[in-house]
């Protein structure tokens, strides 16, 4: 098992409905494509980015990541981190640290993937591997026959902490959905 895995099965402590809220961590890189808003919505998108995603991050994985085995670099590749099993707990394993959405915003469509706990320290090579999915990862002119789209061009790249959840006073238990 390796280090990230070990960390994963076996926090270093259990905290209370409280102290998580206090100390969620999370950030979300959000990019602009202007022009694009047309293809929020598409069911197929955010399956192409995430594929484009792990491309992008694969080109700097060590070889062990790249053969599905635990990396050895110390902090270990973005793959690592954000592809690769990191040990079951149930049927599907430990979740992936990370969401995808989508959004139109006027004419331009907004990316956003937000990271959780410790994946956050990936933010740079996630921000770098995100923008490049977007602007040469993607065949943007699969996505709709007939529709015109300009090449791509991103705009504009935020990187923002998200605030935790709120905890009414007392709360013995919580329920997080995310969508994506």
């Amino acid at each position: 098992m390796s280090t990230l895995a070990a960390r994963l099965a076996a926090p270093s402590r259990v905290l209370s409905l409280e102290e998580l809220a206090r100390e969620w961590t999370a950030a979300r890189v959000t990019v602009r494509i202007g022009g694009y808003g047309v293809l929020a919505h598409d069911l197929v998108l955010l399956r192409r980015v995430r594929g484009g995603l792990g491309r992008v991050l694969m080109r700097s994985a060590s070889a062990e990541a790249l053969a599905g085995r635990p990396c050895p670099w110390d902090p270990p590749c973005g793959l690592d981190v954000l592809f690769r099993e990191q040990g079951r707990t149930g049927p599907d394993g430990i979740p992936k640290p990370f969401v995808l959405g989508a959004s139109p915003l006027g004419p331009d469509l907004i990316v956003t993937l937000t990271l959780f706990g410790l994946a956050i320290d990936w933010v740079p090579a996630v921000t770098f591997a995100l923008v490049d999915t977007l602007k040469n990862g993607i065949d943007w002119r699969g996505q709709r026959e007939g529709l015109y789209l300009p090449e791509p061009a991103v705009s504009d790249v935020w990187v923002r902490g998200v605030p935790g959840p709120v905890v009414p006073p007392g709360a013995t238990a919580a329920r997080v959905t995310f969508l994506t």
